[in-house]
């Protein structure tokens, strides 16, 4: 059978970020200014601006209807709605950036954002003088020291003020560069919490004349780095991929490195759906009608490529085989001209998101931790709920690695052990990710459930920034101890979390007490290092203490000497209901962190 050569060019809206390996945090707010999205959010986390007197103009790059233009009189422009606590309400750290063409005809003087549209100032970012000017002011607008730098005749300017809650330092920047730097009071809640105008303010002759472009909003103060790569002329959006007849393989399949598969596709349609997931690299057809995407080729991974019947590999010739992207970063085929584009690995599945954006799907990713990389499986959820695959407990082995060794695993080991990657597994394993990866909530999902819905999740911070073994050993060492109690003959759990439940716990095997509540813990908690009687449990589930059970169903459980000296006795389980119950052993527990 032959193949031939197919070059297939698409073109696809986004900006990402390249070599560099900087990590620019989403906008709370991005008003594009421009024909498609109006006056609108993005993500419409706010209401729409209301325009008066403007119109679509030129952007800052020349595309058509790329920006809005305001004449420079009191009728000429926008107000957005806001109220405290609303999306434009910032209130500590905060960045403003956005595209400014001034024109000097029109006076000089006149607000570019500024919040509370009349009366007394809250922040605000003017033209003053013709020069940019800005002021962080408090929520009862008292005023603050202000930044003044940059004259902004002469085309079409990024520009951008910041102010750092923690430091109280403001900075002024213009181009991606630092212009102009003061400090002011540390910890001042800014005063973000009224409507705000662009253009002009309620009662004031003075009026903006001129365009606006991409007005963004952040909740943290930017460094330079970041404000370096936001002034980058996005690259062209486009993606080549050339499936090889070199490369195209009979009765052949790359194992192990599948990230979609897709029902009821022709030929043709599989190689654009490879074109369109930016990790694919090669693809397979399967009987005619199956395609499978896959993230690594056979070149890289020898070894997972098999050669089972009805199965036809077609890879791409691939720049990504040759390490081409430093030791942190991600390769995509087919980006930019000089065929491939290097994404940074991040610390957290969070971050890997943020730096893919929507195209982020769950599977196999590597982060990068104090320059010590590995890899974990990512859960994407949605938007606001990507987790990291930290852990899994399985009673399958009879070995109970989570309550041998003095509990080595949950103290001391510092080596992954299990398959990492693999969250539908029925063995134990840890990640590095549960020493490394901090966070604030953990959610724990059963090993036969392909959805990974949360059976339990915490809520309210209860990790405060830590990792989950950061969490656990922060309430003493029990390695070597006769009992993790806390003091003699009394019961009780020596921290807990509120958690909220889902899906099938009810049917789930440690979860038997998450409706009853106890003397010792209430039904929807989860305790730290529970004792009660001869039990007990390093994560406790639900209720525990009369009129509930005692302390041995959770995760972590034993039913003799509340230690881990009751693993030659066989009264431990890594997951249960009771230590002396026979080991549920038809699935696993997976522990997420986010």
């Amino acid at each position: 059978m032959g193949y031939k050569l197919l070059g297939i060019i698409f073109f696809l809206s986004f900006v990402t970020l390249f070599e560099a390996c900087v990590i620019v945090p989403k906008p709370v707010i991005l008003f594009p200014l421009n024909a498609e999205y109006q006056t609108r959010d993005i993500k419409n986390r706010t209401a729409p601006g209301i325009p008066s007197g403007v119109s679509l103009a030129p952007g800052p790059y020349g595309e058509k209807d790329g920006s809005f233009e305001f004449f420079g009189n009191a009728n000429s422009f926008i107000e957005f709605p806001n109220s405290p606590g609303g999306a434009l309400d910032v209130r500590y750290s905060m960045t403003i950036l956005c595209w400014v063409y001034y024109d000097e005809n029109g006076g000089p003087d006149g607000p570019i954002f500024n919040y509370n549209t009349g009366g007394r100032y809250g922040v605000h970012f003017w033209v003053l003088n013709r020069l940019f000017w800005a002021r962080f002011n408090d929520r009862a607008f008292t005023s603050s020291p202000f930044l003044r730098h940059t004259l902004l005749a002469g085309g079409w300017k990024f520009v951008g003020a910041s102010y750092d809650n923690e430091t109280g330092e403001i900075k002024l920047w213009a181009d991606g560069a630092l212009k102009q730097t003061r400090k002011m009071n540390a910890g001042v809640e800014l005063g973000t919490q009224g409507s705000v105008r662009m253009g002009v303010r309620k009662n004031d002759h003075r009026c903006f004349k001129g365009k606006i472009s991409q007005l963004q909003i952040y909740d943290v103060a930017l460094s330079q780095r970041q404000m370096s790569e936001l002034t980058k002329k996005p690259e062209d959006p486009y993606r080549i991929l050339e499936f090889k007849q070199a490369t195209a393989f009979q009765s052949s399949r790359l194992t192990n490195h599948v990230i979609r598969t897709i029902d009821n596709v022709d030929v043709d349609s599989c190689e654009l759906l490879c074109l369109l997931e930016d990790n694919c690299t090669p693809k397979i057809q399967r009987k005619g009608t199956i395609c499978e995407l896959n993230n690594s080729t056979h070149v890289a991974h020898p070894d997972d490529f098999k050669k089972p019947k009805n199965y036809i590999y077609r890879g791409i010739k691939n720049p990504c085989d040759e390490s081409l992207c430093q030791h942190s970063s991600i390769c995509q085929a087919g980006f930019t001209d000089k065929g491939y584009r290097c994404l940074c690995a991040g610390r957290s599945c969070s971050m890997i998101r943020e730096i893919i954006g929507e195209e982020a799907i769950s599977g196999s990713y590597m982060l990068n931790q104090n320059d010590v990389k590995f890899k974990v499986y990512c859960h994407m959820e949605s938007e606001d709920n990507t987790w990291t695959l930290i852990a899994r407990f399985s009673n399958t082995d009879n070995r109970g690695e989570w309550m041998r060794d003095h509990a080595n695993w949950w103290y001391r080991r510092t080596e992954a052990n299990g398959k990492v990657t693999n969250p539908s597994d029925n063995d134990d394993m840890i990640s590095p990710a549960f020493w490394s990866v901090s966070g604030q909530d953990f959610k724990i999902t059963r090993g036969d459930d392909l959805q990974h819905t949360a059976l339990l999740r915490t809520k309210g911070d209860c990790l405060r920034g830590q990792t989950l073994r950061a969490k656990i050993t922060s309430y003493g060492s029990f390695r070597n101890t006769a009992s993790w109690e806390i003091q003699p003959n009394v019961d009780g759990c020596r921290g807990s979390c509120n958690v909220s439940y889902a899906g099938r716990f009810q049917e789930t095997v440690g979860f038997k007490q998450a409706n009853c509540s106890g003397k010792i813990q209430g039904a929807e908690k989860i305790g730290f290092w529970c004792a009660i009687e001869s039990t007990g449990s390093v994560m406790m589930i639900g209720g525990g203490g009369q009129p509930c059970a005692l302390g041995d169903h959770g995760i972590g459980i034993t039913s003799k000497g509340r230690s881990f000296y009751a693993v030659s006795s066989g009264k431990v389980n890594d997951f249960g209901d009771a230590g002396t119950v026979s080991p549920e052993m038809g699935y696993s527990l997976n522990l997420w962190i986010q």
